[in-house]
């Protein structure tokens, strides 16, 4: 058992790393750009309430819808008559996802909307990353809230995966301070953990 002169030390060690973990990542965090870094690449885009997302020409949009409609949710719909492109079904359901998150971290920031940028493969994803970090990674997708993007791959995106990096997102919208990773991370899980309800 702790006394109480132990635990104060304890609790204000603990409050001064997070107050400095906080402090530290302030200045990388918390400067927002309205633009991605730019790019030699042709993208493809469409536009939902809540995101835009840029994607390879030649990518199978297909199966990025059918990737993103792994996890049957209570929102799902039976399958609509008449013409309904693939575009609108895949902004249909990221917008529900979006949703959904916000409804289970009961955050509802007024964001601008979140681009996601959807690469061929890891290897195009990886190189994203070490061109914005500066260092070698292995990712299946990471947000960047300095230039509001998920990114991923085609070969890696999936419901679940664009749930917890959305979850990133409004959580890094939502505080003044953006609380630090580990929260971050702890509150992205809990999202995805809760989604079905």
């Amino acid at each position: 058992m702790f006394n109480n002169r132990a635990f104060s030390k304890i609790a204000a060690s603990l409050a001064a790393a997070i107050l400095l973990g906080t402090v530290l990542s302030y200045s990388t965090l918390f400067a927002q750009d309205d633009e991605t870094p730019p790019d030699n690449r042709d993208w493809s885009s469409m536009t939902s309430n809540f995101f835009v997302v840029y994607y390879d020409p030649s990518a199978n949009l297909e199966d990025i819808e059918t990737e993103l409609k792994k996890r049957p949710l209570y929102f799902d719909q039976a399958a609509r008559y008449g013409e309904v492109t693939t575009e609108v079904e895949i902004c249909q359901r990221l917008d529900k996802l979006y949703t959904r998150v916000q409804d289970v971290l009961d955050m509802h920031p007024n964001a601008p909307r979140i681009k996601i940028r959807i690469f061929k493969g890891r290897y195009e994803l990886n190189d994203e990353f070490a061109k914005i970090f500066g260092k070698p990674g292995d990712f299946k997708s990471f947000y960047v809230y300095k230039y509001n993007t998920i990114y991923t791959s085609e070969s890696d995106i999936e419901d679940s995966v664009i749930i917890h990096e959305t979850a990133h997102a409004v959580i890094d919208h939502y505080f003044s301070v953006i609380p630090p990773e580990t929260v971050r991370e702890i509150l992205a899980a809990y999202v995805d953990a809760h989604l079905e309800g």
